[in-house]
């Protein structure tokens, strides 16, 4: 199996993604790290692990087609980003390309509550209940599972 860490070279990411290459089952782990971190933290966390199935991508998740590009090219996905921005936009490019994934905040809502947005871009037109129900809608279609709340902190 082969899984993706979005924000793979943070403290909750680079535990995910270590413990993730300790499992037989899984042949390689992706790392995304976040944007203005720089390379050399993903550096950094590969050296720490000290694992083969450690890949490191330096993309930026805002990078619509890179990202959902990256993403058909793995099994399943793990979200350990730090906002409910980012996490949605993550949640919305997977359910979009079929990747499985499973956030650790407890972040997404099918009905985003309104008063806890933080900069969530909600498409032209839709209200934040229409727009988790879309999520939703668009996962069944797509066969995709989505899990969040998975944390361990």
């Amino acid at each position: 199996m082969k899984v993706l860490v979005f924000g793979g070279s943070g403290k909750m990411g680079s535990a995910v993604a270590w413990d993730l290459a300790k499992n037989s089952k899984v042949g390689e782990v992706g790392i995304i790290g976040i944007t203005g971190r720089g390379e050399n933290a993903l550096e950094k966390t590969k050296k720490w692990i000290n694992s083969d199935k450690i890949i490191l991508h330096a993309i930026d998740v805002n990078n619509r087609e890179e990202t959902m590009k990256l993403m058909g090219k793995y099994d399943v996905g793990a979200i350990t980003l730090p906002n409910r921005k980012s996490s949605y936009k993550v949640v919305d490019m997977a359910i979009e390309s079929g990747l499985n994934i499973v956030d650790i905040l407890e972040e997404y809502h099918r009905k985003p509550d309104k008063y806890e947005v933080e900069g969530l871009e909600i498409p032209n037109g839709m209200t934040l209940d229409e727009y988790g129900e879309s999520l939703h809608q668009k996962a069944i279609k797509n066969g995709v599972t989505f899990i969040d709340g998975m944390g361990f902190a």
